[in-house]
């Protein structure tokens, strides 16, 4: 990462008020993030807080920190005041500020220094510091890089920190099985477990956390909703509202149900279509090659990574499905 570090360090260090933000229904990777920089930040300045747009999935509430975390959405003017008062803000695994969706015009609004980290497609031009990296595995990878930048030496890497950037670099990784896992991501691994990450207890919280409903709905999904295509080695499940009520699904609870038709051997595509209040959640999954990155860019106003990605659509599901059936020959897999 090449920038001003002692002019950014002194930066953190005379600060008044430092904000940490990500994205809208915040994952592994934005929480890890989110979290391992407010570790970072407290050795230097107490004046940090972490705000992001909405709530996250339960399966990351034992990461430390993570009881200090604001919720944009239930509390709209505090959230105001913190991005209006804000000297740095840093703007995590996001790289345009609709991400943060109701977050945005506060975040735009903002006089703070803005920093971003982010390691999604995309050239903003808007922040005041941009340490993006287009194609690393994680934005935790990118934090993992920014701390050992600025303190070598200083400050070792704590069991805390470590074990956030562990969650984002697992979580973001599809549990290393994506192409971004490259040798350098493993040498992260390997300095992390050295700080004190037990990656048995990591993958129980994130992986083994469910409770009854939660893998029945999953099973439910597999047995009852899953489509197959197999001229596009492609399956794809729409999953209404009324099935994730009946279901007793919260925040977070389909996180990984896209993953589970890549489990078949002639499954290279998988797309979960989830209905919310106005308008449909798409996630993409894909093996090797196949970029559904720019699939979601094209048609779906969205995008990701090569292997992982997301968008939305604003029609019903039935004409959503019959959309999507008609792009399909973009894969060019027939």
């Amino acid at each position: 990462m090449n920038f001003e570090k002692e002019n950014i360090l002194n930066r953190i260090k005379q600060a008044k008020s430092i904000v940490i933000t990500s994205h809208v229904s915040p994952d592994g990777d934005a929480i890890g993030s989110s979290l391992a920089m407010y570790h970072f930040i407290a050795s230097w300045n107490s004046k940090v807080e972490v705000l992001v747009p909405n709530d996250f999935p339960n399966f990351l509430n034992w990461l430390e920190g993570s009881e200090n975390i604001r919720l944009y959405d239930k509390n709209v003017n505090e959230g105001k005041a913190l991005l209006s008062n804000a000297d740095i803000l840093f703007c995590l695994d996001y790289n345009e500020t609709s991400r943060t969706a109701f977050m945005k015009e506060a975040i735009d609004n903002s006089k703070a220094f803005k920093i971003l980290i982010d390691h999604h497609i995309g050239s903003p031009s808007w922040p005041d510091l941009n340490l993006s990296v287009v194609g690393a595995s994680s934005t935790c990878e990118l934090v993992f890089d920014f701390i050992k930048s600025l303190n070598p030496i200083e400050l070792s890497l704590n069991k805390n920190l470590a074990e956030c950037l562990y969650t984002g670099l697992l979580t973001d990784t599809g549990n290393f099985q994506f192409s971004a896992t490259t040798t350098k991501v493993h040498l992260q691994v390997a300095e992390l477990i050295e700080a004190g990450v037990m990656p048995d207890v990591v993958h129980n919280h994130i992986n083994n956390s469910f409770d009854v409903q939660r893998l029945q709905f999953f099973g439910y999904c597999i047995a009852e909703k899953m489509k197959i295509l197999k001229q596009y080695k492609l399956a794809y499940m729409f999953v209404s509202v009324a099935e994730m009520h009946r279901y007793n699904i919260q925040t977070g609870g389909t996180e990984g149900l896209v993953n589970e038709p890549m489990k078949i051997a002639d499954i290279d595509i998988s797309v979960l279509f989830k209905e919310d209040k106005d308008k449909i959640k798409i996630s993409f999954r894909s093996k090797r090659d196949i970029d559904v990155s720019s699939f979601a860019n094209r048609f779906y106003e969205g995008g990701g990574h090569r292997n992982a990605a997301g968008g939305v659509s604003l029609l019903s599901m039935e004409e959503t499905e019959k959309q999507f059936i008609e792009r399909l020959g973009y894969f060019n897999i027939v």
